[in-house]
């Protein structure tokens, strides 16, 4: 069994966190783009997603992977930062299904730039949630790990491979 916390895949998305653009001064830069185009979606990633690959280790990169994955396969948000574009159709049409769609061909575009490779989905079963804070919050650090404490999968979660 792997394990993973869903919290890796939100650290991928840090650089887009509203208070780390803010302090870095590119939010306004940030926040006029429209992910929903693929080509400033790619310009974002490549940006300020991409240089941050350099700072994991490998056992960081495949946790941070494995997250993602499983985040893509459930139809699950990377994170709750406001993904430009993205988050205003959603917030303008309410269409949930929509906003799925949307969520999911930018995160596979995410997937594909970091992980030089096409998405695959993974039956859920392979995986076990890790949620002690060490694993959680330091996924390149293991020396910063304590014993693992698991928990159950969110009840809205499926099991097998459900996106392709």
């Amino acid at each position: 069994m792997k394990q993973i916390s869903l919290c890796h895949a939100e650290l991928i998305m840090f650089p887009f966190c509203e208070e780390e653009a803010a302090h870095y001064g590119y939010d306004k830069e940030f926040f006029s783009l429209n992910l929903l185009d693929t080509s400033q979606a790619e310009f974002a990633i490549r940006k300020w997603l991409l240089p941050e690959v350099k700072n994991w280790t490998a056992q960081g990169c495949e946790l941070r992977r494995e997250a993602a994955r499983v985040c893509i396969s459930q139809a699950v948000a990377f994170s709750d930062f406001w993904l430009p574009g993205i988050n205003d159709r959603w917030k303008l049409t309410g269409d949930l299904e929509e906003f799925s769609v949307n969520i999911s061909a930018f995160q596979k575009l995410v997937w594909k730039n970091l992980f030089l490779e096409n998405y695959t989905a993974m039956p859920l079963e392979i995986y076990v949630r890790r949620i002690d804070k060490g694993f959680e919050r330091f996924p390149d650090f293991p020396d910063l790990w304590t014993d693992p404490i698991y928990s159950e999968w969110p009840v809205n979660f499926n099991s097998g491979n459900l996106l392709k």
